[in-house]
């Protein structure tokens, strides 16, 4: 969630990172070479970004349009990787000297700080300033695609620092999660050679290159300023049609629009489908709903939906694959809901678990010989209060703010033997946690219960997270977000420990012993994002959703939903 403090917080730490190979000579003040005569050229491996050379006039950001002006001499011309506004993280793949513009140290936004702890030395190039408007054509047809940028000048003055970067030192900064709807933020830009991928021979890492960076849209957001995906479902037919539902939602007050209309909460639900396996997706028609789960069960395509979000359950039914469909029927009252989680189907039950307003949970279950549009057919758990996160599960030196309490929410249904078994993220108040709450479910004469059994330590339980279980591996398989960081405004190094730019997939026997198998996407900077993932079994393959954040300014707000194949997930298992 975004706040004023973090508002400050994020701008007063706003920097430049320039890097380069420079010769000893750098304090001369000599043009850049190509041919540096006083050793090799740096090469670096950043996240994101491709190499441009820098002059007067070239735009520096990828989802910013600021371009470059009154480039000094002697870095003019050297090669810079074009990478979004706040990306701050490099690896040196091929030693050399680097170099590093930040704003002057009585700047309140400067990382010359920073820089210095890292060992960087300030160099005798004069001060300068580097950032200009961009034409304001451009800015204009390139408004839903990058945040617009003030078409005045960015007066912000630099100099210049320089460091020797030995073999796979890695340069990172610590990055915020969100920032209001400005032109500017935590920024840099890198100057030097971009390392190729096909110059690596060895790739010792199962996390690095990700295993599905290479996704497909398969919805998107009119405006990232004005709305954003909210938490998208997907569901695979037997066809092997793909059929994603992605709410969408006006973003208020977090849009940072004074002079227009600001639009909140649910707008309407994007449906798409596709019938290539996710290679392209075809646009059905909206429908007017606040949230969308797709599911197939009794050979047919249901979807959990809500006319407002959390309030009462509403189920609707497609017998052409989402073209038209039944419904919605309301099944259940209350001020119930979920997003697309795990389900369970034992005999001929289905399973699953609800919060309500993410203070409660309670399982609700449907008897599969009924229609599923009869209200009849369902039956709910009591309701079951959040016990309290116990302060020693806390993070460090946070505490719960006065008359607030955690989260329960987004909870997955597993049958884990013969036993069922619900496991829930827990969303501390004023903290981010790893820990999830475990429950058991009893079905017995046809009286559902749930009954929490104890915290448990939980890879992403920060944030959503997804299960899957596979008959073929008889392994339990999870995509969840993990946390980079702990606390930057501490120890002044990291990500903000809400981050979700790592899309992790995870692999366990029993459901509660996770083993890390590998990274499904990994976003460049904390104010972008892999979340929020649905995820099915297709074959040898694993297809998930996300909500993913790419051109909008916070990490929460997304403005896409990705779709990701995982190919042969079941070889990355542990042996």
């Amino acid at each position: 969630m975004h706040t004023k403090e973090s508002e400050s917080n994020v701008l007063s730490c706003f920097f430049i990172l320039l890097v380069l190979l420079i010769p000893d000579s750098i304090s001369a003040h000599t043009p850049y070479q190509t041919d540096q005569p006083n050793g090799p050229l740096a090469t670096v491996e950043p996240l994101e970004g491709s190499t441009h050379e820098l002059a007067t006039g070239v735009r520096l950001f990828r989802d910013r349009d600021y371009i470059a002006r009154d480039v000094p001499e002697e870095i003019a011309g050297a090669p810079f990787i074009r990478s979004p506004l706040t990306a701050a993280r490099l690896i040196c793949r091929k030693p050399g000297r680097v170099m590093a513009v930040t704003s002057v140290a009585d700047d309140p936004h400067s990382r010359a700080a920073e820089l210095e702890r890292m060992g960087f030395q300030r160099t005798s190039i004069p001060e300068f300033r580097l950032i200009g408007r961009p034409d304001p054509a451009t800015a204009e047809a390139t408004l839903k695609q990058r945040i617009p940028v003030s078409l005045e000048d960015w007066e912000t003055t630099c100099v210049l620092w320089q460091k020797h970067l030995i073999l796979d030192e890695r340069i990172e900064l610590p990055s915020e999660v969100s920032f209001v709807t400005k032109p500017r933020a935590p920024w840099c830009v890198f100057l030097a050679h971009l390392d190729k991928p096909e110059s690596k021979q060895d790739q010792r890492s199962s996390f690095s290159p990700a295993l599905a960076m290479d996704y497909t849209v398969a919805a998107q957001v009119p405006d990232p300023r004005r709305y954003f995906v909210h938490d998208p479902g997907m569901c695979v037919l037997p066809t092997g049609t793909l059929i994603v539902a992605s709410p969408i939602w006006g973003r208020g007050r977090r849009s940072g629009l004074t002079s227009e209309p600001r639009l909140s909460g649910p707008q309407y639900l994007h449906m798409s489908r596709s019938r290539d396996g996710g290679k392209s997706w075809e646009r059905l028609a909206d429908l007017p709903y606040a949230e969308g789960t797709p599911f197939f069960i009794k050979g047919e395509l249901y979807m959990f939906t809500q006319p407002r979000q959390h309030k009462n359950v509403h189920f609707m039914r497609s017998r052409d694959e989402g073209t038209t469909w039944e419904g919605p029927v309301k099944v259940l009252d209350g001020n119930f809901w979920n997003c697309q989680t795990s389900m369970v189907q034992r005999g001929d039950t289905l399973y699953w678990v609800l919060d309500e307003i993410h203070q409660a949970l309670l399982v609700i279950a449907a008897d599969l010989t009924k229609d599923l549009l009869d209200p009849a057919a369902w039956r709910r758990s009591p309701i079951i209060k959040s016990p309290g996160l116990p302060q020693a599960l806390r993070r460090r030196m946070t505490t719960v703010p006065p008359g607030q309490s955690e989260w329960l929410l987004e909870g997955n249904v597993m049958l884990v033997g013969d036993e069922l078994m619900a496991v829930c993220r827990v969303n501390p108040a004023g903290d981010v946690g790893n820990v999830a709450a475990i429950w058991s479910i009893e079905d017995k004469d046809g009286n559902l219960s749930l009954t929490f059994e104890n915290y448990h330590p939980w890879p992403g339980a920060y944030t959503k997270f997804c299960i899957v279980h596979d008959e073929t591996s008889r392994l339990f398989w999870m995509t969840s977000n993990l946390s980079m960081g702990y606390d930057p405004k501490r120890f002044g190094v990291g990500d903000a420990p809400a981050s979700r730019r790592a899309l992790m997939l995870s692999c366990s026997s029993d459901g509660l012993a996770w083993l890390p198998v590998g990274c499904v996407a990994m976003a460049p900077t904390s104010t972008q994002s892999f979340m929020y993932p649905s995820m099915h079994i297709d074959g040898d393959d694993l297809v998930i959703i996300s909500r993913t954040g790419k051109h909008a300014d916070s990490y929460h707000d997304a403005d896409m939903s990705t779709f990701h194949r995982v190919t042969d997930f079941r070889s990355l298992s542990w042996h």
